[in-house]
């Protein structure tokens, strides 16, 4: 990492409070799948020792500001996504101390279906582009908890306007968001209900073993 990058990870607990939890959390598990307790028990445990695992990955990960583009890591999977400054589109501070970035993403060329009849071809592909060369296609992310949000989104800002950057209203980012979390939200609710057939699942297959 260069003089002129700028880091900003995303917050996580201490590692003196996650890494006994993770360790302690495995073998409450193990003992509760082996001898067949009830799946309540399971859920009890299981709770902290996912908080912890969730702290441990997202830790080191985050936001990089770097020379021509910004880097995010996505908390979990780890997975980056490098976004050139004149790509990004706005940037707006989100709940929980989190960032909501809409920006384009360029697509190949050879991702599209020209030979094709437009009847059979994806309404992507039918969409008027202002560049018929450099399709694009917009996108948005939305990450956990940063450090110095703050400092985050006014350097960006800066970089996208000195890259001569587009900038989207607000009031639009807000929606985004919104949308977003809604999103989020349902997806997270959908996950909590199944995980009592997680659980069952996990017993099944550990006791087939034992």
């Amino acid at each position: 990492m260069n003089d002129s990058t700028l880091h900003f990870p995303y917050h996580a607990a201490p590692a003196r409070m996650t890494r006994p939890l993770l360790v302690g959390g495995a073998i409450i598990l193990l003992v509760a799948v082996v001898a067949r307790l009830h799946f309540l028990i399971i859920l009890l445990a299981a709770g902290p020792y996912l908080w912890a695992l969730m702290q441990e990955l997202r830790r080191g990960r985050g936001v990089s500001l770097r020379d021509g583009e910004v880097l995010i890591q996505r908390s979990l999977s780890g997975r980056e996504v490098r976004i050139p400054y004149p790509e990004v589109r706005g940037v707006i501070a989100a709940r929980r101390g989190g960032i909501g970035v809409a920006f384009v993403q360029r697509r190949p060329l050879d991702s599209l279906t020209p030979d094709r009849p437009p009847s059979e071809r994806p309404l992507s592909d039918l969409r008027p582009e202002a560049d018929s060369e450099t399709p694009l296609r917009p996108r948005f992310l939305l990450t956990a908890r940063l450090e110095g949000t703050s400092d985050l989104i006014n350097a960006l800002n800066a970089r996208r306007e000195s890259a001569a950057g587009e900038k989207l209203p607000d009031t639009y980012m807000r929606a985004l968001v919104v949308r977003r979390r809604m999103r989020d939200g349902i997806l997270a609710l959908l996950a909590v209900l199944a995980t009592p057939l997680y659980v069952i699942l996990m017993a099944r297959i550990l006791s087939a073993f034992v």
